[in-house]
């Protein structure tokens, strides 16, 4: 009889094991999938600040332009 509930330990044990590696498989999906959408929006936001301070600086050289041509 003991022997019985020892086979039925290790069988549910083995059971719960492997039931728990896909599991662990798809969060190290979802956080790489996290960790690529950081990244992606990481690099969004430098790409549009450096387009941002380029835009401020054509708007600021056209001003100057603009206002050169107003004062002759």
């Amino acid at each position: 009889m003991k022997t019985k509930f020892n086979i039925l330990g290790i069988i549910t044990v083995l059971l719960c094991s492997c039931q728990d590696r896909p599991s662990l498989i798809e969060d190290n999906s979802d956080s790489d999938s996290v960790m690529t959408a950081t990244n992606i929006e990481q690099q969004t936001l430098r790409k549009w600040f450096s387009f941002n301070k380029e835009s401020e600086s054509i708007i600021t050289s056209a001003e100057l332009i603009l206002s050169s041509r107003n004062k002759k």
